[in-house]
């Protein structure tokens, strides 16, 4: 009987760290920090801020895939160069940063890493540059 006991509360132990761990960690990567967009969205944001350089296009994808095909104007940090998260912290954090890879995955990961370096104002492109292109949206080569 007292195996059981001691077995029932290890279980209600267990399950409160899991509901606090999982509270913790959907309130430190909340998308309401982060503002999610489709290419059109995104398109549309940044046509109607055309010339306002505290709105930054951030491409994250390797220089390879930015040579093939990239929005205009936009700046190239690799996502997998070794200096990813310094070459990030360079950035000035006071601007506006619509930041994409190619179909969101790299993009996706990388939010931790731009909230953990105090990133203010980021815009996601939720379905990357493969959405982009997939919606005639315009490519520079």
């Amino acid at each position: 009987m007292k195996v059981k006991s001691v077995a029932t509360f290890l279980a209600i132990v267990i399950g409160i760290f899991v509901v606090i761990f999982l509270s913790h960690n959907q309130t430190t990567s909340s998308a309401e920090e982060v503002t999610n967009m489709s290419a059109k969205e995104t398109s549309k944001l940044i046509n109607q801020n055309k010339g306002d350089k505290d709105i930054v296009v951030l491409d994250i994808r390797t220089p390879g895939e930015f040579a093939a095909g990239h929005i205009e104007n936009a700046v190239n940090i690799d996502y997998f160069s070794q200096n990813f998260q310094s070459q990030l912290d360079q950035l000035d954090k006071s601007k506006n940063y619509v930041m994409h890879c190619k179909s969101g995955g790299r993009s996706g990961r990388s939010v931790s890493i731009f909230k953990e370096l105090n990133f203010k104002n980021l815009i996601h492109m939720n379905g990357g540059f493969d959405e982009w292109v997939q919606s005639g949206l315009p490519v520079v080569k």
